[in-house]
């Protein structure tokens, strides 16, 4: 099947004027984090990019910050220039050790966080783990409100392991299927379209099996999320994209009927897909008022 796929493209920006800020790196134990930093107020803001995007992917961003706050956009591991100790799989004690010694570096005790994607998983396990220390969230179609068993099995199994390894190696006959899927319309094209792109290609292969190693034990507990935010009043802002096949809004409506301060949590959605961290989507931000106090 290749109707439709040759004209695919999965766009993510990485020139920016970011680029013209100095990378920094932090080391914890055996792990680098990779981050970069504008402006120097006292209000932090931790931000955590989408799979296979880098610290830049908030460039369009970074006008919207006040002379009180401070944007620090890190790599998550696998990405760009951090570096995990290895791919088995960071622990929740280790990533609550690594982040309050990063925020010691950086001089603040609490913070607020955006993400997109992926980076939304570790936005909610980080909340879970001291919200006590979160101020607000601004979300961007976030990962983590719903378990991806299929995922869960690659990482977290040794035959998922071994399965995806296989992938890896010899990547068509998983593509001939998700074609097959496609065809009886149990996948959607555009799904079908991410898959292509995402293992039609070794580096991305293996990106993405790293990743989903590297963050295997982060299963957010919706549970604790609810009660963490509801305890310490941690507003979040959801923005989405209305016609986005990989995560669907529907997810963060369940979850904002799940609270009992209904204040806590507004949605927006936009009339795009998956990709929204466009400047379009930080001029909507400003003119909404959606921005970080």
């Amino acid at each position: 099947m290749t109707n439709g796929l040759n004209n695919f493209k999965f766009r993510i920006k990485t020139t920016c004027t970011f680029t013209q800020v100095k990378n920094q790196l932090f080391s914890y134990n055996d792990y680098t984090i990779s981050y970069a930093q504008i402006a120097s107020g006292e209000n932090l803001i931790l931000a955590f990019h989408g799979f296979g995007m880098d610290r830049f992917a908030f460039e369009d961003f970074h006008s919207l910050l006040e002379p009180h706050q401070k944007l620090v956009s890190v790599d998550l591991f696998s990405h760009g220039n951090s570096e995990p100790r290895d791919f088995n799989g960071l622990s929740k004690t280790e990533w609550k050790g690594m982040l309050l010694a990063f925020l010691t570096h950086l001089g603040h005790e609490r913070f607020s966080m955006m993400a997109y994607s992926l980076g939304g998983k570790v936005v909610l396990e980080t909340v879970n783990l001291f919200p006590e220390k979160v101020e607000s969230l601004l979300l961007f179609s976030p990962d983590g409100f719903k378990r991806n068993r299929f995922y869960e099995f690659l990482s977290l199994s040794a035959l998922g392991r071994w399965t995806y390894r296989g992938v890896i190696r010899k990547p068509q006959a998983f593509l001939n299927f998700a074609d097959r899927l496609t065809k009886y319309n149990v996948l959607s094209l555009r799904l079908n379209k991410f898959v292509h792109y995402h293992v039609g290609d070794k580096t991305r292969r293996e990106q993405v099996y790293d990743a989903h190693r590297v963050y295997r034990h982060f299963l957010p507990d919706l549970n604790a999320l609810q009660r963490g935010l509801e305890k310490h009043e941690i507003s979040i802002t959801f923005i989405f994209g209305e016609h986005d096949r990989v995560i669907h809004h529907s997810l963060a409506q369940r979850f904002m009927e799940r609270l009992s301060n209904k204040s806590l949590a507004t949605l927006h959605l936009l009339n795009k897909g998956h990709l929204i961290l466009e400047a379009s989507t930080a001029s909507f931000i400003k003119e909404n008022n959606l921005w970080f106090k």
